[in-house]
């Protein structure tokens, strides 16, 4: 990783995630942060400051992704490391769990995972650099 990467981390407002930013951050790389709370968002940036964007997106929204991915290139760089954090889970079970939120789940967990290392890969491959990083907790 050169000093300039640009690193996307998915629920980045929080957690796990706002774990990797600062350790990312404190290595002197650009970090985007995305997620659906935007004032975890507001509060992330202000923690790290300099060298930190943030975009509101919720990744479970398949169809938001190529235009995610085509911003933060035009407006921040080059993306070389992804990180695939962002995560949901039901707190009930699952005879109460309807088919949409079941889905919800799906989209958020898996596919927006494929949809987004799919996209970053495409530009990492014509650019012969970059990190798919996936992960996954309880």
């Amino acid at each position: 990783m050169k000093k300039n990467d640009v690193a996307l981390i998915t629920g980045g407002g929080t957690g796990i995630g706002l774990s990797i930013a600062k350790k990312l951050h404190s290595m002197k790389k650009t970090v985007v942060l995305t997620g659906r709370r935007k004032e975890k968002l507001l509060e992330a940036k202000k923690l790290l400051k300099s060298r930190c964007f943030i975009y509101e997106n919720d990744i479970s929204d398949l169809n938001s992704i190529p235009n995610l991915i085509n911003n933060i290139e035009k407006n921040i760089g080059p993306i070389n490391i992804l990180i695939n954090n962002a995560g949901m889970h039901l707190r009930k079970i699952a005879i109460e769990t309807t088919d949409e939120e079941w889905k919800n789940v799906i989209d958020t967990n898996l596919n927006s995972v494929f949809s987004l290392s799919r996209e970053c890969a495409k530009k990492m491959m014509r650019r012969k650099k970059g990190n798919i990083i996936l992960v996954g907790s309880v």
